[in-house]
């Protein structure tokens, strides 16, 4: 399948920031804005305290409080409890 395949048309994607050439799409799953779900309070305060912010990415993961907190908790574990070097992971 190749760029101008009709079935990549909407694949659902995100332009990112500053790339003024690619139209932004619109998302499949809809964004849960921080602080609008008290029972995912939890997991939210873990992505701030360990990211800083809560990213498009963790806005679409906490559709599933269970998905959020896991994949959160992976790539912590990868980030700061692995014996890789920073450069390599």
């Amino acid at each position: 399948m190749g760029p101008d395949d009709p079935r990549q048309e909407d694949q659902g994607r995100v332009t990112p920031r500053g790339d003024e050439e690619k139209p932004m799409t619109k998302l499949r799953v809809p964004l849960v804005q921080p602080g609008t779900r008290p029972e995912l309070a939890e997991v939210e305060g873990r992505i701030l305290a360990e990211r800083g912010r809560v990213s498009l990415l963790y806005q679409v993961l906490l559709n599933s409080g269970p998905i959020a907190s896991g994949w959160e908790r992976m790539l912590t574990a990868v980030r700061n409890q692995t014996s890789v070097p920073g450069d390599l992971r």
